[in-house]
């Protein structure tokens, strides 16, 4: 899937159908704004071979209506959480299996401290301009 920026939120139930590349992917052009809010409703695997972004705009959110999901991230591409500052307390925990994962301009929170982050080999945490105590 090839994304425009996408304004409104989104939601994402049907990881399953294609979990190995992701539910929310890109294979086009690198998309830093594509988009701002993503609402959660299982489990979830982000992926694709180019960079998207959940990006800060007017209101932006990663949201899991308080339940406890997991995010997986694969493929050769980055994903990149933007000055995100409505993150659900509740998001369960992060598995970077390939390609990176970041954490960039005040996204401060990133879910249930009581859960993990886990990066595997060959694959990469970022955290870009984290200056939460300015």
């Amino acid at each position: 899937m090839s994304m425009d920026r996408i304004l409104d939120p989104i939601s994402y139930r049907f990881w399953r159908r294609s979990r190995h590349n992701g539910a929310i992917i890109n294979s086009g052009a690198a998309q830093i704004s594509a988009l701002q809010s993503v609402i959660l409703q299982d489990n979830t695997t982000f992926g694709g071979s180019t960079r998207w972004d959940i990006r800060a705009g007017t209101a932006s959110s990663l949201d899991t209506g308080g339940q406890p999901f997991n995010i997986t991230k694969v493929g050769t591409n980055q994903v990149s959480l933007v000055s995100i500052t409505n993150v659900d307390a509740a998001l369960g925990d992060i598995d970077i299996q390939q390609g990176t994962f970041a954490f960039a301009n005040n996204t401060g929170q990133v879910g249930d401290p009581a859960k993990t982050i886990t990066v595997r080999t060959n694959a990469t945490l970022n955290l870009f301009n984290l200056n939460l105590f300015r």
